[in-house]
């Protein structure tokens, strides 16, 4: 029921004893379920009213360049976008210092609504050196990954991308987007993305609700090395 959205999410689901009727199973194999399911956070648990559905959240690995519709398809989720708004201006001084590009070049600007299971989940905003990727607006960008016509349409290799991540409070554009009130939590990612020349061809500003996304890094410990090259061990 909630991978059909039967339950929607934050709704209360039947108590122990009420599924156990449902489903014709014993109360324990409802609660080993249940606890379960709140292990893997699918449902979550307020002491004293009961089970909810928790709000799925994509889970972004810090470690690998990728999109948002590579992620949300490697997590089971159904990815869809809406494009608000896709135009060429010209490089501003801000602009051309993220790009590495010239003031008044010309830049191709798109803003997007990124939803997983029809739910708004991101509101992008995307910087591209349109000598990079001519004509990019022209092509139809509703449910696609430009990640994927970069690099099949233009030949354009990512080799890897630099991201700052910083807590914001949502504002009422933001808001009207992602469907959540002003003021609530949300997370800013900014990011730069080259190509293997080290061209930056992406600057990106991803505004995500701070409860539909997580973040995975995976860390390595730094040991000296002897005069051979080789790391000491432990």
């Amino acid at each position: 029921k909630v991978n059909n959205r039967e339950w929607s999410y934050d709704e209360k689901i039947p108590s122990e004893r009420e599924l156990s009727k449902m489903y014709k199973v014993s109360r324990i194999t409802i609660r080993s379920a249940l606890d379960d399911l709140v292990r893997k956070n699918v449902l979550y648990r307020i002491q004293g009213k009961g089970t909810f559905v928790a709000i799925p959240k994509v889970e972004h690995k810090i470690s690998k360049l990728s999109g948002f519709t590579e992620d949300v398809k490697k997590q089971g989720f159904e990815p869809s976008t809406k494009i608000i708004r896709k135009e060429r201006i010209l490089a501003t001084k801000s602009i051309s210092e993220k790009l590495n590009v010239n003031i008044g070049e010309n830049i191709y600007y798109i803003e997007r609504i990124r939803f997983g299971n029809q739910e708004p989940w991101i509101f992008e905003k995307n910087y591209f050196p349109e000598k990079y990727c001519q004509n990019l607006i022209s092509i139809d960008l509703n449910n696609k990954s430009i990640y994927t016509i970069l690099e099949d349409k233009y030949n354009i290799q990512l080799e890897y991308g630099k991201e700052i991540i910083q807590a914001i409070l949502i504002n009422s554009l933001e808001s009207e987007y992602l469907k959540i009130p002003v003021g609530s939590a949300g997370l800013l990612m900014e990011r730069i993305s080259y190509d293997i020349n080290n061209n930056i061809v992406e600057w990106s500003q991803s505004i995500c609700n701070a409860d539909r996304c997580k973040f995975y890094f995976e860390l390595r410990r730094s040991r000296p090395f002897n005069d051979e090259g080789r790391r000491f061990k432990k």
